[in-house]
């Protein structure tokens, strides 16, 4: 497991990635490393939506400041969440 970008990668976290790995193995999943892994404190609800009926290929990054127009995101995950309700992906 590669260096964190972002905070301290603690042993538990570094036996959840490698516990992920393995069992992704049983689904055909390629999950190692240099695949980018997050660890979140909870998931907030949203609906940020593709446009257009294509089927999505392959994994998205965004750029929320530019999703949401704005040089700096709000404070709280929740305003985030309620902010991409009124914009949609291509």
């Amino acid at each position: 497991v590669e260096k964190p970008e972002q905070g301290i990668l603690t042993e538990e976290m570094k036996t959840r990635i490698e516990q992920a790995i393995e069992d992704g193995k049983r689904y055909k999943y390629d999950l190692t490393i240099p695949n980018r892994y997050f660890f979140v404190e909870r998931f907030v609800d949203t609906m940020f939506e593709k446009e257009g009926d294509g089927a999505p290929m392959g994994p998205r990054m965004f750029d929320l400041t530019q999703v949401l127009g704005t040089p700096k995101l709000p404070k709280t995950v929740e305003e985030i969440a309620e902010m991409l309700k009124s914009h949609r992906w291509k």
